[in-house]
């Protein structure tokens, strides 16, 4: 059981100066993306879903960068400044160049039915719409984090900031035990979330059954999917090598190469498969257009080719 007390000082110092963490996160996936899926399942035809997802990493994939720079991610003028222009472009690289390719190569997952997402680059929405959509993503993470980091105004506020809990002989401060409660709490809601996505066939209400089915049954063969994850595993090897005093900046370095290797290695597969380097992967069928048909001609009995 838990013990909650109040502690006469800070815990610990922070780990960092643009995140407010001491010593334990959880890594950003996938409690983050909750709000973002139930936002695209109840509104879809408000939300661009892909801009959600990746607008919810961003804050903390700025931190790659922004650490050393002394910029806190987690503020809303560095964000939107910062953040929007990389959520914009991590949005497109994943919806046209990954998206169509990363399922092929992956389990489908029973009902999850993670073949489907390869429709994502199937249909553009309206850019408003984007960019909307990636600030609703980081305005989701940054105010989840206001609860559960050290230093933010609602653990002051409220009053348990500078309070401890201890579970199992290791005593955390308040925040970061709500964390830990909360990402797995928010993770396995992303997890049921995506379990009714898939589960409801809701891509096959948005983009339509054939787009779907297109997006499914697309291959590249087993020399595209070597290409893949060997670019990705010299992504997450080059960002092994790009270290960071406190252990969550190293993570979201190396996650940051891995996305990059994700989209090289699909550029990549794709290239050597003779196929576009973005969109679809499912064959496009499109019905031909015939012109007029001209009057046959008229066989009179007298000529020889008359059959009666």
């Amino acid at each position: 059981m838990g013990v909650l007390r109040e502690k006469p000082e800070r815990y610990c110092p922070r780990g960092s100066l643009v995140t407010g963490h001491t010593g334990t996160v959880p890594v950003t996936w996938f409690a983050h993306q909750a709000p973002a899926v139930g936002l695209k399942l109840a509104r879809p035809r408000w939300f661009d879903g892909t801009a959600l997802c990746v607008g919810s990493i961003v804050p903390d994939t700025m931190i790659s960068v922004t650490d050393d720079l002394g910029i806190d991610s987690h503020t809303l003028p560095s964000a939107v400044v910062i953040g929007l222009p990389l959520g914009l472009a991590l949005t497109w690289a994943l919806r046209f160049v990954v998206a169509p390719m990363a399922p092929t190569v992956l389990p489908d997952v029973g009902p999850f039915r993670v073949h489907s997402y390869g429709v994502l680059a199937h249909r553009r929405p309206a850019a408003r719409m984007t960019v909307v959509s990636v600030l609703i993503g980081i305005a989701t993470h940054i105010v989840m984090d206001w609860f559960t980091h050290n230093g933010r105004w609602v653990p002051s506020a409220l009053g348990y900031d500078d309070a401890e809990v201890t579970w199992f002989g290791t005593t955390r401060t308040g925040p970061e035990a709500l964390q830990i409660v909360g990402h797995i709490t928010m993770s396995a809601t992303t997890l049921a979330l995506l379990w009714v996505l898939g589960r409801r066939r809701r891509l096959d209400e948005w983009y339509g059954p054939s787009a779907v089915e297109r997006a499914r049954t697309a291959r590249l063969g087993a020399g595209a999917a070597v290409r893949f994850w060997l670019a990705i595993a010299v992504g997450a090897a080059i960002g092994s090598l790009w270290t960071a005093a406190f252990w969550v900046v190293a993570v979201e370095r190396v996650a940051l190469v891995v996305y990059v290797g994700s989209i090289v290695g699909a550029i990549w597969a794709r290239r050597a498969a003779g196929r576009p380097v973005t969109g679809s992967l499912g064959e496009e069928r499109v019905p031909v257009r015939v012109g007029a048909v001209e009057a046959a001609e008229e066989i009179r009995p007298d000529d020889d080719r008359f059959v009666p």
